[in-house]
């Protein structure tokens, strides 16, 4: 993201790693009114989640406050599982097309469990106050450019 290379997209995916990355990403693609969707899966592969950062929703920090102070990278080097990683996959690419069409998505996080009975749970998540992301990027004008996003919505969860 220093190189200069042109990030200018409808909807960004960061399903990397580590905090730091997840950070930036979150940072710039809020500055450029872009959507970002979030994925990660546990190491042991039992669970994993997709976050969506909408354009005027709450951002990485605000739902993953210990993140902030994070600069560890805690991939073990061993590879996730097939099957966890297929079914985040099919969230994601499901939020994705949220992002996109009028698909109707009343969550902005949602976590999927293959270890026991209770498979997933989604959430509808809001800024939260102090968030020290969102005030990284509020100018003496509130928050910075809440572009208008490809995603329209209108109250109503959707």
């Amino acid at each position: 993201m220093g190189l200069g290379v042109d990030l200018q997209c409808h909807v960004a995916v960061c399903g990397v790693d580590n905090n730091p990355t997840r950070l930036l990403a979150s940072r710039t693609f809020r500055r450029l009114g872009v959507p970002v969707v979030f994925t990660a899966v546990s190491a042991d592969a039992h669970h994993g989640y997709v976050f969506v950062q909408d354009v005027g929703g709450p951002c990485f920090g605000c739902v993953f406050p210990d993140a902030i102070d994070s600069d560890t990278y805690p991939c073990p080097g061993t590879p996730a599982i097939a099957d966890i990683l297929q079914l985040v996959g099919s969230v994601a690419v499901y939020a994705i097309d949220s992002c996109l069409m009028p698909r109707p998505r009343n969550w902005s996080y949602r976590e999927v469990f293959l270890s026991d009975g209770f498979w997933d749970r989604s959430l509808r998540l809001e800024p939260k106050d102090g968030c020290l992301v969102c005030e990284m990027m509020s100018g003496p004008n509130g928050p910075n450019p809440q572009v208008v996003s490809p995603r329209t919505s209108d109250d109503s969860g959707v």
